[in-house]
């Protein structure tokens, strides 16, 4: 992840560069995630898969960790 990248989720979902300076990465992809979801459903897009859904391979070894729920269970 690069701040290119970062940076353009954030103007993408409508935050400024002096905005995101005080937002973390993650926050601003969510908002961009957000943004696309808004504009596809005005624009009627459907789209086939979400590119940030975690794939069946990832989440097999996900399983295979031992992690439950995002907590280790300890």
């Amino acid at each position: 992840m690069t701040y290119r990248a970062v940076s353009a989720w954030g103007l993408i979902a409508g935050v400024t560069l002096k905005e995101q300076e005080a937002l973390r990465p993650g926050f601003l992809l969510d908002l961009f995630v957000l943004r696309r979801a808004y504009d596809d459903e005005q624009h009627g897009i459907t789209r086939k898969k979400d590119d940030h859904d975690i794939s069946a391979e990832d989440k097999a070894m996900f399983d295979e960790d031992g992690v439950e729920n995002g907590s280790a269970g300890d």
